[in-house]
């Protein structure tokens, strides 16, 4: 019985990530695999009192990622390179000294390159999936000193199929 096994037929995920639970929210996610390549849907939700330098922060938005996907250990682990495209709507508050705050409210576009190591654990039935990204996102509502950040992504995802 093999426990591991990355070469998965054409199959739907349905995935939440588990390094959202920092941000106190789920995410779910929903993934096509045509043999070889993937293309997955996002709802993303999250809020923390304190992230970084921000305070206050809150996230919602959706993103589309698509997937390569390429045969790394003999039948266990596969690597995957792709994109993503989203929105964001995401508020929050920078303090940067006890007497100034500054803060933005507004929505938000993104887009990047993703890669990443899936496994298909119990004969494709579920999928574990360690995936980053990084790329550049662009607040939508003007504001000269917070128009654009860099959009990094960190995701441990875990699912099953559905179909």
């Amino acid at each position: 019985m093999c426990i591991v096994h990355a070469q998965v037929e054409k199959g739907i995920y349905l995935k939440t990530n588990l390094t959202n639970l920092v941000f106190k929210s789920p995410t779910l996610a929903i993934e096509k695999r045509f043999n070889n390549h993937a293309i997955e849907l996002s709802a993303v939700k999250g809020k923390a009192n304190s992230f970084i330098h921000y305070s206050n922060y809150k996230f919602a938005g959706a993103l589309a990622r698509y997937k390569k996907h390429e045969n790394l250990l003999a039948n266990s682990i596969e690597y995957y390179y792709g994109g993503y495209v989203g929105y964001l709507h995401r508020s929050y508050e920078v303090d940067f000294t006890r007497y100034y705050t500054n803060g933005f409210s507004g929505g938000t576009v993104r887009g990047g390159i993703s890669n990443g190591l899936v496994a298909y654990p119990f004969n494709g039935k579920m999928v574990v999936d360690f995936q980053s990204s990084i790329g550049y996102g662009r607040n939508l509502t003007y504001d000269k000193e917070l128009k654009q950040y860099l959009d990094l992504q960190l995701w441990l995802s875990v699912g099953i199929k559905i179909y």
